[in-house]
């Protein structure tokens, strides 16, 4: 099974902001999830750790990669968007950071995510949170 890496580069009160890395390939993408507010739903980004990541229809995004096993946590995904308002705890995927107002972003969200799903060709993985 494939090994992801996220590793968090900047955490503020507002944002999480990292690097989502696939060591085989050397490709790097961008990720912006919610703040550190101690795992609590819907509110913070997940704690640092290994999961197992799943192919997975979601009602709202379709088919989108589930980040499982993640403690008193449940429906963490990896999906297109651009500012922490459109995430509810998962894990926003662009092709670069910057700023969309005034608020931090990733950029080319939909287009990143769809090179991510195609690089993991529908394949489960293991995510490792740093």
């Amino acid at each position: 099974m494939k090994t992801i890496y996220l590793t968090r580069i900047q955490m503020y009160e507002t944002c999480t902001r990292g690097l989502l890395v696939d060591a085989d390939s050397g490709e790097v993408f961008y990720t912006l999830e919610r703040p550190w507010l101690d795992n609590a739903s819907n509110i913070s980004c997940i704690p640092k750790g290994t999961y197992t990541c799943k192919w997975h229809l979601s009602p709202t995004f379709g088919w989108v990669y589930l980040v499982t096993d993640v403690p008193d946590r449940s429906f963490i995904l990896f999906h297109s968007g651009n500012v922490v308002r459109h995430t509810k705890g998962c894990i926003l995927i662009g092709s670069r950071f910057g700023r969309l107002g005034n608020d931090p972003a990733v950029l080319s969200s939909k287009p990143a995510t769809r090179k991510f799903f195609d690089l993991l060709d529908k394949q489960d993985f293991t995510l490792k949170v740093l």
